[in-house]
């Protein structure tokens, strides 16, 4: 088994729920990283589509790296993987409301909305209508 292979079937990326996804997310999340995960997270209010479109796939991507580039090279096993996540989960830096801020918008919009049916925001309106009457 590949070291993909074995971060995913330890941390059953492909079939974890997406609240346990975000929660691996926000813990290997680095400081002012290129993608900003509270802005991307803010932003599912008004594009909650995106959380099974696209999230899910950058994130279990971005899980992946962090912990491979975390991990020596050559063997490892489940006992270094689970090792990494419990190293990264006691040094994360989002605080303690930013962590319930995250996990409860997740919540919210895994609950609250048809995620493949995106919000009618009027920017979403505006954009659609241009695109009909294209």
């Amino acid at each position: 088994m590949n070291k993909k292979q074995l971060i995913n079937t330890v941390l059953e990326l492909d079939t974890c729920d997406l609240l346990v996804l975000t929660w691996y997310r926000m813990i290997f999340d680095k400081p002012n990283d290129i993608v900003d995960l509270a802005c991307d997270i803010h932003e599912l209010y008004e594009f909650p589509e995106r959380l099974v479109e696209s999230y899910q796939h950058e994130w279990r991507v971005y899980i992946r790296k962090a912990i491979s580039t975390s991990l020596p090279n050559g063997v490892i096993t489940a006992s270094d993987i689970l090792n990494c996540v419990s190293q990264h989960e006691s040094a994360i830096h989002f605080s303690l409301t930013a962590q319930h801020t995250i996990l409860n918008t997740v919540e919210h919009i895994l609950t609250s909305s048809d995620i493949l049916s995106p919000f009618p925001t009027p920017k979403r309106q505006y954009i659609e209508n241009l695109l009909k009457s294209s």
